[in-house]
C-alpha cells in the first residue's frame, strides 16, 4: 500500500519497518498481569481466529475462560476450537440484541462435552472477572469486541500490560 503512494509521501524502508514492530494492538493477544495474575484479552469471533488465539496460548497450558459472544457467530465452532484450551468457563451477559445469553451459550458447551463443574453463569461481567481472579489461573477473555471491552472496563487501569 505504500509503495502506492504518491513521492511525497515517501519513507524510508527502515523507519516503516521500525514503527511496525513498534504496532501494539489492543485486543489481540493484549496480556496483562492483574494483582499477579496473568491474563489475555482477545476479540477473536470466528473459529479462524480462535484456533490462532489456542495456537498462541497453547503452551500457558489449560485456563478459565470468560466468554461472550454474538449469537450471529459460528458459535459452536467458535467454542469447539477454544475448548482444549479452557479448564473453566465463565459466561457473562452481554449488551446488545445480538448477544448470545449465558445461558443458551451455557447450553452450547454442555452440548460439545463440557462438565457442567466447568461452566459458571455470571449476572454481569463484573461477576465474571471477580470470580476469575478469585481462581486465581491464568485467564482469556474472548469471544467479541465487547466481551473484551466490558471486561477491561472492570478490571480498571490497575494492572500491568505484558
Amino acid at each position: 500500500v505504500l509503495e502506492q503512494l504518491p513521492s511525497y509521501f515517501y519513507l524510508p524502508r527502515r523507519l516503516i519497518e521500525a514503527g511496525l514492530v513498534r504496532v501494539k494492538n489492543p485486543g489481540r493477544l493484549q496480556q496483562a498481569t492483574i494483582d499477579g495474575q496473568r491474563w489475555w484479552f482477545d476479540v477473536a469471533h470466528n473459529p479462524h481466529a480462535m484456533a490462532e488465539v489456542v495456537r498462541a496460548l497453547a503452551e500457558v497450558g489449560p485456563m478459565q475462560v470468560i466468554l461472550g459472544m454474538m449469537a450471529d457467530k459460528a458459535v459452536v465452532d467458535t467454542v469447539r476450537t477454544l475448548a482444549p484450551l479452557a479448564s473453566h468457563w465463565h459466561l457473562p451477559p452481554l449488551p446488545g440484541e445480538r448477544a448470545l445469553t449465558p445461558l443458551a451459550l451455557a447450553e452450547q458447551l454442555t452440548q460439545l462435552g463440557v462438565p457442567e463443574t466447568a461452566i459458571h453463569v455470571h449476572e454481569s461481567m463484573e461477576q465474571a472477572v471477580t470470580a476469575a481472579r478469585r481462581a486465581q489461573g491464568p485467564t482469556l477473555v474472548t469471544g467479541s469486541f465487547i466481551t473484551v471491552g466490558e471486561a477491561l472496563k472492570q478490571v480498571g487501569d490497575g494492572y500491568e500490560t505484558a
